[in-house]
């Protein structure tokens, strides 16, 4: 994450869309403007880098870890959609622009 704080940054603006219950993680609230800072290409894993540390709240201390974010990635059962294209499809080197969507959508369900 050195990238994040040793780089002249410049925010980009993009919507972050939260489904599948990952919404109860910012009190119910699905939809949220964010600027991005960035000093080269927004990838997926630098933005959940930056979601892990900056945005989402702290693990509790008794839990293993994020909840749905590993380092720079996410755990199975979570979609990653780029103005709902599959970041699998578009792949993880894809970039992010201003004014895009990105939405992470849980599809863990118990049963």
């Amino acid at each position: 994450l050195a990238w994040l704080r040793t780089e002249l940054m410049t925010p980009m603006r993009i919507e972050l869309f939260l489904s599948g219950g990952l919404e109860n993680l910012c009190e119910g609230k699905k939809t949220h403007e964010l600027d991005v800072p960035v000093s080269s290409t927004l990838t997926i894993p630098r933005l959940l880098a930056w979601l892990r540390t900056e945005f989402f709240p702290p693990a509790p201390r008794n839990s293993s870890g994020d909840i749905f974010i590993d380092e720079c990635s996410v755990r199975p059962g979570i979609l990653v959609l780029v103005n709902d294209a599959d970041s699998e499809i578009l792949g993880e080197d894809a970039a992010i622009e201003s004014g895009d969507t990105v939405s992470l959508i849980s599809t863990i369900h118990g049963g």
